[in-house]
């Protein structure tokens, strides 16, 4: 959920940028996997104590790799605008 939070505020990105819309479903659904195995399958966590681990630590890399490309995202698109607007000033003076 924190990572569709995130795209939310990433001003500098396009909401048609695909990083953006990534990170977006990515949070979403990951979130509304974790609510739907809580809700209707409570038993696969029972399993083994590596289960809920293996999901956790999965659900932390991916947002971590989704919040790192989304950075790198931001950062291109702010570095890109800002060069552009020293290109304007340049050609006004």
């Amino acid at each position: 959920m924190g990572t569709a939070e995130r795209v939310s505020t990433a001003l500098p990105l396009r909401w048609t940028q695909r990083d953006r819309i990534a990170g977006l479903l990515c949070g979403l659904l990951i979130t509304l996997a974790w609510f739907v195995a809580l809700g209707y399958a409570p038993n696969l966590f029972w399993i083994s104590p590596v289960v809920p681990w293996a999901l956790c630590v999965l659900t932390v890399s991916s947002a971590i790799y989704l919040h790192r490309k989304l950075e790198a995202a931001t950062e291109m698109a702010a570095q890109s605008k800002s060069e552009l607007a020293n290109g304007m000033a340049v050609a006004l003076s």
